[in-house]
């Protein structure tokens, strides 16, 4: 499958997807196979050791198959999105809830 990306504007975000996009990619697909059998914790883990410094897994989601992190005080969320003949990459800046400012 291809893989596409929506970014979210923050230059070390976008870095870090284009560099890493397609581990996550096939990460995603080995899910997609696996899922019965594999634990997703070791997937958190996988990609964590793939992240620059700075980068923080701090959960991962199963379906969507994804993961959220923090960045620069920031938190995002990556998602995979299925489709027929493609796995798109979708990355969001979380808002913070006032209390968080």
């Amino acid at each position: 499958m291809s893989a596409s990306s929506k970014p979210v504007g923050d230059e070390a975000i976008v870095k870090m997807i284009a560099k890493h996009g397609q581990y996550i990619v096939d990460l995603c697909e080995r899910w997609q196979d696996e899922k019965q059998y594999e634990d997703i914790a070791e997937y958190k883990v996988a990609i964590a050791k793939r992240l620059p410094v700075g980068f923080k897994v701090t959960r991962m989601t199963k379906d969507p198959f994804g993961f959220a992190f923090t960045h620069d005080h920031k938190k995002y969320t990556l998602k995979c999105v299925v489709t027929v003949d493609q796995i798109s990459l979708v990355c969001d800046r979380q808002t913070p809830t006032p209390t968080e400012h």
